[in-house]
């Protein structure tokens, strides 16, 4: 027989007594029961790609083999956006860089571009509309023009434009040189932008003098046709056509 060492009272070999302090050690001492195995459903199934990082739902390897294709698309819409800008007319600098080439390379048709488009000619009454006669117009312009300066300047006669500053026009004044065009050439235009530029003009030829003159100049863009040089009142001190 044993006894309980917290009561005293007799109990069987192996059993527990019934007493407060017994049933308390019995309970502490008793081994907590094992956690059950976790079913196919919830084991995670697959760690090493639940660690990877994430975003909008695309893991790190989906967003790498992204990346070149990204590359590709963000080249693709600088280059439409380059033909875009070339379309428009090239900037506002681009009539004055048309004027110097016509006359540096004797070319009637550039010279004429920066100051007329073909539809602007072909939609005007001015050469009675005929793009091929406004060209052949220049070509006399610039014959004359080039054989003057051969005599003062020597042969080789080069132009130079640069644009020393420039400044917007305001908004009110673009409809007088939409005016301009509708009364002088029959031309319905839209002016969109315009600038007043001071530039700095130098002619030389193979003679040792030149000629370096300020100039201002009036450079308007017109929808659909780009930058051109105004010639209206006020728009240019170069020439008067």
């Amino acid at each position: 027989m044993a006894f309980c060492k917290y009561c005293g009272n007799e109990i069987a070999e192996g059993e527990t007594c019934t007493c407060a302090e017994s049933q308390a050690e019995n309970n502490n001492a008793a081994p907590a029961a094992p956690a059950s195995a976790p079913t196919p459903s919830d084991a995670p199934a697959d760690t090493a790609s639940n660690n990877k990082p994430s975003l909008g739902g695309l893991d790190a390897a989906k967003l790498k083999n992204f990346a070149p294709v990204a590359a590709l698309c963000a080249a693709a819409l600088l280059v439409i956006i380059l033909i875009v800008a070339l379309c428009a007319g090239g900037g506002y600098k681009k009539p004055l860089k048309n004027f110097a080439k016509g006359i540096n390379k004797e070319d009637a048709e550039t010279f004429l571009s920066a100051f007329y488009s073909e539809d602007m000619i072909e939609d005007s009454d001015a050469y009675d509309g005929d793009f091929d006669d406004a060209v052949d117009a220049f070509d006399d312009i610039l014959d004359t023009m080039i054989d003057s300066l051969e005599d003062e300047y020597g042969k080789d006669v080069r132009f130079k434009i640069d644009i020393d500053s420039k400044k917007a026009v305001k908004s009110k004044k673009l409809k007088d040189f939409e005016d301009y065009y509708d009364d002088k050439y029959d031309m319905d235009v839209t002016i969109k932008k315009a600038y007043k530029v001071s530039c700095t003009f130098e002619i030389e030829g193979d003679k040792d003098e030149d000629e370096v003159d300020d100039i201002d100049l009036v450079l308007i863009k017109i929808k659909g046709e780009g930058w051109k040089i105004y010639m209206g009142d006020g728009g240019s001190s170069l020439f008067r056509f």
